[in-house]
């Protein structure tokens, strides 16, 4: 065995004396003196001092000199034996390279990669590839040889291990290369090593332990005399000083042993690999030192960042992008790593914090009608009539609730919500409000027209939004309370007597309660008017109260009062699963058919399934899930049918989780949540009000009230309103939002360094010293999920020789730009005088540098031309539009098809001819775990261009006759009796007859045309429209089901097996032929790869569901998606983008009314007879046309159609002609 080297083996073994002080360059042999073999070992020892010296000055320690690269196997998958009934055999080699078949009838099947024996408490082990798993059932971890069951080679059976018998772990392998070491350039030949045997979330440094020792011809009999046929044992040789270096961990390493870097590994992920790109030493160090004083840092490629989930949920991923930076003049370059962050989980508090309570949709009311009869009944939400007269006179228009009542001065504020109105009514028609005529209050009408008015109706809800975001904790909570009593039994005060008012005592409250704000409190005989009189209280702020009314009425009363809580308490919430529900379908107000279920606060709708049992399939996408919350109140949950979708028959079962409420409670919070029942902070619910505002129950005081299932009613779970205007006090904690940066030192070391945690301002850390920062990022409170942060690239800008003579163009074009701009300031400023010295008119004067509309009248119907502001070029206008072609190979010359792209016709010519039988090899005898496929998309892409049109200016065309069909001959003699031509309608007719003849109106219709068409927006459509897309993947697992992934959702029923087809090869697109579709409209199916790892089919994007852009399709072959190998061992991925235009058109449109006449035959002969009146005393006739249509002689008038007014006109021989030049006399 070789001896280890220590500090002493060559001084005290080899006798080598020698030191750096005796400045001893070379050995000098004298010829008659005996050699001394220490004077060989020095000679060597001077030697290589001398190399040491240069090698250390050029050369860092450990340096790679020549490549040896280091490659890992996250994914190394391990089964674990149980050797007890069935061992391994003697020689295990003869297991590698073996298929074991599982013998559960699974027929899961796995090649043998390496064999590790039992060491400790590790079971005897085999590393793997898995060839075949299709017979399994997937789920969302890969599948691997189950625990306890025999497996098979064909002749050899052994057993796996009971528990925990499969999964990954890690595995490293490095090339032979040579290394810098302790002055010496080592050799180091291929070698392995587990570094982890069955976790894949390993973190520390993977390299070499340098073993220096000394091999004698004792252990080494090649070191022995070999002059002749065989080695003479006799004539042992000299010793042999040997360095080697070994793979290890760091965590191997003793303190004594020296360690060569190689790998950093975090969390199985690489971290940081050796720079084989820069060995050197001081000339690095010189080399660096000048960089930095002329350049700084800076980035060449950039580092990007992104956070993907992590398995704890307390933690996220940052995953960081290769690159190369120069820091300290040192180039740094990293492979992709990631880094574990903490999520930002502290947090501050706020003692006595106050949260303003704003009630608003109140209602106006008088309090002394003479016909009030109490106090509505705001404990159970008392709902009330609305009438359209006052003293609840007319009729019923509406119903509402009441949830609070105060004064407003000599008047009543009722806050009413729940208000629902009869068809065609509004609720400013209203004049009273109550229960009956002898149980009302008359509503006071305001503004002109005085009419009921509701005020402040943005404040119409019962959800208030805490000071801070993202609480943790409430707790100390004070509020005041409006509550109900409906039976106060009030005598007459003093002696008996009623001269000193009636008194009442209100019951006596419990706990931290207490009763306050007297002064506020309202008061009403349960059979009369509200009391407005003289009143006083005796023991407000106790829990007892007394109150004394100026009054002779003594009986029973109703009181609207206050209660201080100085211990007040949040309503819990329990999600609750209903696994099945029977419900049948039924129709609501608004006529929508509906499934309405039994419990209100409903958190998910799990599936639907159609009773009947032959099918019992789920339905859920059928529906429309409503989970019954309100603005103002917690309603049942309803599933309403969507619009074309088949309504299924009979009963209906539905599986569902929604919320239990707690028996008490003032509101709910944050606290009445369980983030682990939800799945996590980020899953309790919101809300979005009915303006569209959303509410995060979580940050929010949640004091809505809970319906039952009984239509019209209030269950249990009633939550007094705190007082108008008050506030609630409580003491609240909230998560921190976090600043942080990710640097990056020289050294290539990649940390995420934190901002101050105790301070509420969002301040980022200053990054340490020698580091670059490269994103400043902001983890949200609480950091809900990867989406939940901020990353902000740091500008790390270099500019190389080629930037710097850009930036110089860009210089000059500003320059240019500024003239420019000094030329439109003078040509403004420009004076044109006369010869008095009065400034003309100047024309013919413009500068424009075309960056923007400015000179630009856009509105004018002639303008055509387009504006490209990035280069100042003004452009005739043009159209723009995505066409698909289609490849018709038997109209197609010259030109051949590849893919989906057509090029000129080629003619292939041998690159390279390897002649030679040759066999594969592989580099990486152990990298069998990961198939990371590859997938081609036909189509890749989708661009499409959709057209809205508006309507923009529109003219009034005026009215015009249709006369091709009628009579107008003589038309002067029998017009339209004065009818203008706009009051003509179908079926008029003139009031006389000629030659048996009439004109009628036959028909009336509106033409619109249009006269000008222009581009007055482009947007980005946001969602993608269904395409139908062939994809065809390889270099996946073998005999495998795969599961499709669109945009990381599950898509497995929109893709099916078939043969992949080249787009450009099709003619046929779906429009929105499919755009109800459920699932792939040619059936969907499994995905299975064949033998080859192949998998051929289609997928089909359902319409709106998916943001426009670039998305990733994947194939994977686990049910949940991931994108670590960790979980899946078998994945190809492709990207789809989809960008889509809709062009909206302005249109100004021409509305143009044309009524078509037509003449008619009578049978009867038409009498006239001829009014001398209409003679003047010269016996001349006098016409002339109207203005409005009618033809007018100097005594009468008489009414024509406006379309025979062009048909007159001025006629020689002083008479005025028709255009048939008939004379009128």
């Amino acid at each position: 065995m070789a001896t280890n080297l220590t500090k002493t083996t060559f001084d005290t073994t080899y006798k080598d004396d020698f030191s750096d002080s005796d400045n001893y360059h070379k050995i000098l042999f004298n010829s008659g003196r005996i050699l001394q073999a220490r004077e060989l070992t020095q000679a060597q020892t001077i030697l290589q001092k001398q190399i040491e010296r240069f090698g250390n000055n050029i050369f860092k320690e450990g340096a790679v000199v020549k490549a040896g690269g280091i490659i890992f196997n996250n994914a190394y998958e391990f089964i674990k034996l149980n050797t007890t009934s069935n061992a391994l055999p003697s020689d295990t080699s003869t297991l590698v390279g073996t298929t074991f078949a599982s013998q559960d009838g699974k027929d899961i099947q796995a090649e043998v990669i390496e064999v590790v024996d039992a060491s400790g408490s590790d079971p005897a082990t085999l590393y793997v590839r898995y060839v075949k798993t299709s017979g399994a059932t997937a789920s969302a971890d890969s599948i691997r040889m189950p625990n306890a069951v025999n497996i098979n080679n064909g002749s050899i059976t052994l057993t796996t291990a009971t528990t925990g018998a499969a999964g990954t772990g890690i595995r490293a392998h490095v090339n032979s290369g040579i290394f810098y070491i302790k002055g010496h350039f080592v050799f180091t030949e291929d070698q392995n090593l587990i570094v982890s045997k069955y976790t894949d979330d390993f973190t520390g440094d993977v390299g070499f332990k340098v073993i220096e020792d000394v091999v004698t011809a004792d252990d080494d009999e090649g070191l022995f005399d070999n002059q002749g046929a065989v080695s003479n044992t006799a004539a042992p040789g000299a010793d042999r000083y040997r360095i080697r270096l070994t793979l290890s961990k760091k965590d191997d390493i003793t303190g004594s042993e020296n360690f060569v870097f190689l790998a950093r590994l975090k969390n199985g992920g690489v971290e940081k690999i050796a720079d084989q790109a820069d060995p050197f030493n001081v000339p690095s160090k010189v080399t660096a030192q000048r960089i930095h004083e002329n350049s700084g840092d800076y980035v060449v490629n950039p580092f990007t960042a992104q956070f993907t989930l992590d398995s704890a949920s307390t933690h996220l991923l940052l995953d960081v992008s290769d690159g190369i930076a120069v820091i300290n003049g040192n180039r740094v370059s990293r492979n992709p790593s990631q880094i574990r962050v903490a999520k930002s989980q502290s947090t501050f508090t706020v003692n006595n914090e106050t949260t303003v309570f704003s009630l608003g949709n109140y209602v106006k009311v008088s309090g002394s009608n003479g016909n009030t009869a109490g106090l509505p009944n705001i404990s159970n939400f008392e709902s009330l009539s609305i009438q359209s007269a006052a003293d609840f006179g007319g009729s019923k228009i509406g119903t509402a609730r009441v949830r609070a009542i105060t004064e407003d001065g000599a008047n009543f504020r009722f806050y009413l919500f729940d208000v629902v109105m009869n068809a065609g009514q509004a609720f400013s028609s209203a004049k009273s409000i109550g229960t009956s005529a002898n149980n009302y209050f008359d509503i006071i009408l305001e503004g002109t027209p005085a009419v009921a008015e509701l005020h402040e109706t943005n404040l119409n809800t019962a959800i208030y939004d805490m000071t801070n975001s993202r609480p943790s904790n409430v707790e100390n909570i004070i509020l005041t309370t409006q509550r109900y009593a409906g039976s106060i039994s009030v005598t007459p005060a003093g002696s008996g007597g009623v001269g000193d008012g009636v008194t009442g005592t209100m019951p006596p409250l419990s706990g931290s309660e207490t009763y306050t704000n007297t002064g506020d409190w309202v008061i009403a005989k349960n059979d009369s008017d509200v009391f407005t009189g003289s009143r006083t209280f005796t023991g407000s702020g106790t829990n007892s109260v007394t109150f004394q009314l100026d009054s002779s009425a003594q009986g029973t009363y109703e009181v609207i009062y206050y209660v201080k809580n100085t211990s007040g308490s949040i309503r819990s919430k329990t999600l609750t699963t209903i696994d099945s529900e029977g419900v049948t379908m039924s129709t609501d107000s608004d006529g929508l058919r509906v499934l309405s279920l039994s419990k209100a606060d409903i958190f998910d709708v799990i599936e639907i399934r159609d009773s009947d049992p032959t099918s019992s399939v789920d339905i859920s996408s059928r529906f429309i899930f409503d989970n019954g919350q309100r603005d103002n109140f917690y309603d049942v949950g309803r599933l309403i049918l969507k619009s074309g979708q088949s309504e299924p028959p009979g009963n209906v079962k539905v599986k569902y989780r929604y919320f239990d409420h707690g028996g008490t409670g003032n509101f709910f919070t944050i606290n009445s949540y369980d983030s682990d029942e939800v799945g996590g902070y980020k899953n309790i619910p919101l809300y979005t009000a009915t303006g569209g505002r959303v509410y995060d129950l979580a940050s929010s005081f949640d004091f809505r009230s809970v319906k039952s299932a009984t239509p019209g009613q209030f269950s249990s779970v009633i939550h007094e309103l705190p007082q108008p205007g008050d506030t609630i006090t409580s003491n609240n904690s909230y998560y921190f939002q976090q600043a942080g940066k990710l640097v990056l030192d020289a050294d290539g070391v990649l940390t995420f360094v934190r901002g101050d945690v105790g301070s509420r301002v969002r301040t980022f850390p200053t990054a340490p010293a020698n580091t670059m920062a490269l994103h400043d990022i902001v983890l949200g409170a609480n950091t809900l999920d990867d989406s939940d942060v901020l990353i902000t690239p740091v500008q790390n800008k270099r500019f190389t020789m080629k930037d710097i003579g850009t930036l110089e163009k860009r210089v000059e074009r500003l320059e240019e730009a500024v003239t420019l701009s000094f030329l439109e300031v003078n040509t403004k400023n420009f004076e044109v005088l006369d010869s008095s010295g009065n400034n003309r008119t100047r024309s013919g004067l413009i500068a424009d540098n075309f960056d923007d509309q400015l000179f630009t009248d856009t509105v004018d119907e002639n303008y055509a031309a387009a504006i490209d502001p990035f280069v100042g070029v003004l452009h005739p206008t043009f159209n723009e539009d995505n066409i698909r072609l289609v490849f018709d190979n038997s109209a197609s010359t010259n030109v051949v098809l590849k893919g989906d792209n057509v090029y000129i016709d080629y003619d292939s010519a041998e690159y390279l001819d390897a002649s030679k039988a040759s066999t594969t090899v592989k580099i990486n005898p152990f990298d069998y775990a990961q198939y990371n496929g590859l997938m081609v998309l036909s189509p890749s892409s989708d661009e499409w261009r959709d057209t809205k049109n508006v309507t923009g200016k529109v003219t009034n065309g005026g009215t015009q006759l249709d006369t091709k069909q009628a009579y107008l001959w003589n038309n002067h003699n029998w017009n339209w009796g004065g009818t203008p031509i706009d009051k003509l309608t179908v079926g008029s007719r003139t009031s006389q007859t000629f030659n048996s003849t009439f004109n009628k109106v036959i028909s009336d219709e509106k033409v619109r045309k249009v006269v000008n068409e222009r581009i007055i927006d482009t947007v980005l459509i946001p969602f993608q429209r269904q395409k139908k897309i062939f994809f065809k993947a390889g270099g996946l697992r073998p005999n495998t089901q795969h599961f499709a992934f669109y945009d990381r959702y599950d898509v497995s029923s929109w893709v099916r097996e078939e043969t992949f087809v080249r787009y450009a090869s099709t003619n046929t697109d779906f429009g929105n032929k499919h755009k109800n579709a459920t699932s792939h409209p040619e059936g969907s199916g499994l995905l299975v790869s064949d033998g080859n790892g192949v998998i051929e089919g289609s997928f089909f994007v359902e319409a709106g569901k998916y943001r426009t852009g670039t998305r990733e399709f994947a194939l994977i072959d686990v049910t949940a998606y991931t994108k670590e190998f960790a979980k899946s061992n078998s994945r190809a991925v492709a990207n789809f983008t989809s960008i889509g235009q809709l062009e909206i058109n302005e249109q100004d449109i021409i509305n143009t009314r044309v009524i078509t006449v037509k003449a008619e035959k009578v049978p009867q002969r038409v009498h006239t007879r001829r009014d001398d009146n209409d003679r003047n005393n010269s016996g001349a006739k006098h016409y002339q046309v109207g203005t409005s249509g009618t033809f007018r002689t100097k005594e009468r008038s008489r009414q024509i159609a406006a379309a025979d007014h062009a048909a007159y006109r001025p006629g020689g021989g002083g008479m005025t002609r028709t255009s048939r030049d008939r004379d009128i006399r």
